[in-house]
C-alpha cells in the first residue's frame, strides 16, 4: 500500500495482578490490612495499528492495544466489633493501551 503498512495484532498475554484490601477506622486512626491476593494470569490481546514510512529508514506509527488478563478473587475473614465477619473480593484487569513511535530502520 505504498508507504502505508496497516497492521493487526492478537495473541496471549501473561502479568501477574495483586489485590490488597484493608479496613480504616476514622477517627481513631487505625488502618489494617486484611487480606490480600496476586497470582500470574493468563489473558488475551488484540490490537492494530498503521505505521508510514517517512524515507527508507524513518517511520512514523500509530498502534492500539486492548488486553485482559482476567480477574482475581478470594474470601477474607476480619473481626468486627459485633464478632468474626468474612468478605469475598474480586479485581478485574483490562487494558487500553495508545501508543505512537518514531521508528529507524538499520
Amino acid at each position: 500500500m505504498g508507504r502505508w503498512l496497516p497492521y493487526v495484532t492478537g495473541g496471549l498475554a501473561v502479568g501477574d495482578l495483586k489485590y490488597e484490601q484493608g479496613l480504616a477506622f476514622p477517627g481513631i486512626g487505625v488502618k489494617e490490612r486484611r487480606g490480600d491476593h496476586s497470582g500470574t494470569n493468563a489473558g488475551w490481546m488484540i490490537g492494530g495499528g498503521l505505521q508510514y514510512a517517512l524515507t527508507s529508514h524513518w517511520a512514523v506509527r500509530a498502534q492500539y492495544q486492548y488486553i485482559d488478563l482476567g480477574d482475581i478473587d478470594f474470601d477474607s475473614q476480619f473481626g468486627t466489633i459485633v464478632g468474626p465477619g468474612l468478605s469475598h473480593h474480586q479485581a478485574e484487569l483490562t487494558e487500553h493501551n495508545a501508543s505512537f513511535a518514531i521508528v529507524f530502520k538499520f
